[in-house]
């Protein structure tokens, strides 16, 4: 192989080329592998805070806190608040 001005390209620079060409593909594996370490971590963050979450509305409900009054405060729906209650053995009204 040669160059624009002539020179030939030894088998050095051939390798080169395509070892950083296999450097690239291995970062973006061991990035798409630390992405998804994220996302799983991520996820169960998101499941526990929606079990605290779950939990502070039922002590709430049972304390006398008014359904109005949780909605307001979660930004859940009427609905949604019921059903949390539900699933944990407190009959909203």
């Amino acid at each position: 192989m040669t160059q624009a001005d002539g020179t030939i390209i030894g088998w050095q620079t051939t390798w080169r080329q395509q070892s950083g060409h296999e450097v690239a593909r291995s970062a973006v594996t061991d990035g798409q592998g630390e992405a998804a370490r994220i996302v799983a971590a991520a996820k169960t963050g998101v499941v526990a805070a929606r079990k605290r979450l779950a939990n502070a509305t039922v002590a709430a409900t049972r304390n006398g806190m008014r359904q109005v009054d949780i909605v307001r405060a979660t930004g859940y729906t009427r609905e949604r608040v019921r059903q949390i209650l539900r699933a944990n053995g407190v009959e909203a009204d």
